[in-house]
Parts: structure tokens; C-alpha cells; sequence
């Protein structure tokens, strides 16, 4: 098991840096028989501003497996996206045929849960609590808090 993880790792990472893409990482996925299951994977914001859809088309074309979305205060994925909209980009990821490999927001660097201020820390409590939602949405079980 450490010799193909070892294996797995060294040849995503020998890939990425011949890609010239920085931002990839490695995900372990559980498989249908207990045993992880190592993919490449990139998050949206390696890529430039561009539609959920579109990073996923760009990151199966550069030959990632998977993708790491991201919850944001505009864009696809925003803390007023509606459940519909949100398993219309799990359905479009099946049909681009690429995996969702986690959510991860960058909204805790304006909402810091730790705040002096009670208002932001409820602001917070909001940015997870609506984070959690699109996770289970998604179908993905890790979020970048």
C-alpha cells in the first residue's frame, strides 16, 4: 500500500510540475472496497476566472480527475445559490466526466469565526453552515474551512 501511494504521488507530482500547473493536489478517495484510491485533482482557483463549468472542462482536458469547486461571494457557487442550481453543476461534473473532489471557500478570510465582532462571527456561522448544505448538494464529503 505505501510503495503504490509512493508510486501515485511521485508520478502526479513529476506531472504537475511538467504541466507547469502549481496549484494540483493529490485526494484520497475511498473506494468501494475500503482501499484509498489516490487522484490528481485541482482547485477552481487555479484557473482564471471562469464559470464552474468551464474549470471543469479546462482540468479534465489538462487530464485532472477531479476538481475542487469553491463557494464565493459571486460566481456559480455563492451563499444565495439554490439546491437546484447547485445539483445542476454535480449533474454538468458527470457529464464532463470528472469527479468533485471537495468545497473550499476563501470567504473565512473576510468572516473569521474567531472575530471580535459578533456580527461577523455570525456571518460566519452562515458562510459554514451554508458550505455544509452545498457539500451535501455536491456529493463531495471534505470542505476547506
Amino acid at each position: 500500500m505505501q510503495k503504490r501511494f509512493n508510486n501515485a504521488y511521485a508520478e502526479a507530482f513529476d506531472h504537475s510540475l511538467s504541466s507547469a500547473i502549481f496549484a494540483s493536489f493529490l485526494v484520497a478517495f475511498p473506494s468501494r472496497k475500503g482501499v484509498d484510491m489516490i487522484k490528481k485533482s485541482i482547485n477552481q482557483w487555479a484557473f482564471a476566472k471562469d464559470t464552474a463549468k468551464g474549470c471543469m472542462e479546462l482540468a479534465k482536458d489538462a487530464g485532472f480527475e477531479a476538481i475542487e469547486l469553491a463557494l464565493a461571494e459571486d460566481g456559480d457557487i455563492t451563499l444565495n445559490s439554490t439546491e437546484t442550481e447547485i445539483r445542476a453543476l454535480r449533474e454538468t461534473a458527470n457529464r464532463i466526466e470528472i469527479e468533485l473532489a471537495s468545497l473550499a471557500t476563501g470567504l473565512f478570510w473576510s468572516y473569521s469565526l474567531t472575530s471580535n465582532d459578533a456580527d461577523t462571527r455570525k456571518k460566519a456561522l452562515d458562510v459554514a453552515k451554508k458550505e455544509l448544505e452545498v457539500a451535501a448538494w455536491l456529493g463531495v464529503d471534505a470542505i476547506l474551512v
